[in-house]
């Protein structure tokens, strides 16, 4: 509860990032291949990237605990 202030402008500032790049990103994704297929894999990976990234924070946050 001590951090619910941060966690909570931590997952608005990243999903306001996400809302003004997003198109931008999949319009330039979809005008160098043609594909759409190609967007749904660069989400997929951007997905797998933030969940590595998410478990590292977590681990290394609860040894700062002990």
């Amino acid at each position: 509860m001590k951090s619910i202030s941060t966690i909570h402008g931590v997952a608005l500032s990243a999903w306001a990032f996400a809302g003004l790049t997003g198109n931008q990103i999949a319009g330039i994704i979809m005008s160098l291949t043609g594909n759409y297929a190609n967007i749904l894999i660069f989400t997929l990976v951007m997905y797998a990237i933030a969940m590595v990234v998410d478990f590292v924070l977590i681990k290394s946050h609860g040894k700062e605990e002990v």
